[in-house]
């Protein structure tokens, strides 16, 4: 397989990988985007518990799309990163209620990294694809 085109989200998966074991990079991630929720709670008067999965599913596809869209590296960059952590940030919401917190706690940070890097590499293909076409 050629690595022509993954760059980016090879780069993202390996650091959020990586981060899976050294928690200290997604508890700050955690906090970041609770401060995100309780900014939107704050402008459409819903509880931030209430808001979070489905608050980052919608920025996850929206970054997502965009990421799909963009043409220049920076942008490509920007939109991945924020679409990382927000697919994160949904990984962990989403599997904090089937693992448990014991000496694995770096398996929902792991199911998290293994998310974005499969999202990423989809959008990257759907681009691939749409390109040669």
């Amino acid at each position: 397989m050629q690595v022509k085109g993954y760059e980016i989200t090879l780069v993202i998966f390996g650091i959020f990988l990586i981060s899976s074991f050294v928690p200290i990079f997604q508890i700050w991630l955690g906090h970041l985007n609770g401060m995100i929720l309780y900014f939107i709670e704050s402008i459409i008067n819903v509880r931030a518990f209430d808001l979070a999965i489905p608050a980052n599913l919608i920025l996850s596809i929206v970054c997502l799309f965009a990421y799909l869209k963009s043409k220049k590296q920076f942008s490509k960059i920007l939109t991945a990163s924020l679409a990382s952590f927000f697919i994160g940030s949904l990984g962990l919401f989403i599997f904090e209620t089937f693992i448990i917190y014991t000496e694995i706690y770096w398996l929902q940070f792991f199911a998290g990294a293994l998310l974005i890097g499969l999202s990423l590499f989809t959008i990257d293909t759907i681009r691939i694809k749409t390109k040669n076409e």
